[in-house]
């Protein structure tokens, strides 16, 4: 599928649109779509919206144990990462004139490692950060999941 091709190549925004297209022309397919929309939701560090989008997979198919136990480690996951940043805001509003939490929804959490100079060129910084400045920093709570997965090594 082109959807899951979308999401390899971070561009789980554009991976969830496809996925739902598909489902438009055959609902029976509903399960994988919500599976995928998923992923591509996880990618985009909203482990919450993938969370729902893989229960509703589950239900869809509840004798899929595999789904089944993905399901219980993401939710450990999900309300560890919401424990380790309550409170966490974006520094700024947006990066080169798009909100933070577009470009991580346009590109995917890995996006979060690029720095200000990588991503936005010559514009001068805001104030408070460096060309250096990561997006991580700029966009933290857009970048919570990537964030939280880097202080474990993941």
């Amino acid at each position: 599928h082109l959807a899951h091709y979308l999401n390899k190549l971070s561009r789980p925004a554009e991976a969830i649109g496809r996925f739902y297209e598909a489902a438009a022309r055959d609902p029976e397919h509903f399960a994988e779509v919500k599976l995928g929309a998923g992923t591509a939701r996880a990618t985009q560090g909203r482990l919450r919206d993938a969370h729902s989008d893989f229960s509703a997979a589950l239900r869809l198919e509840p004798a899929n144990r595999k789904l089944e136990q993905a399901l219980g480690s993401m939710r450990q996951t999900l309300e560890a990462v919401e424990v380790a940043t309550a409170g966490v805001t974006d520094a700024v509003d947006d990066v080169c004139g798009t909100p933070c939490r577009e470009v991580v929804d346009r590109s995917g959490t890995r996006v979060c490692a690029v720095t200000w100079s990588e991503g936005c060129g010559e514009l001068p910084p805001p104030a408070g950060f460096l060309p250096s400045s990561s997006l991580a920093e700029l966009c933290q709570r857009s970048c919570a999941v990537y964030t939280w997965q880097r202080a474990r090594g993941a």
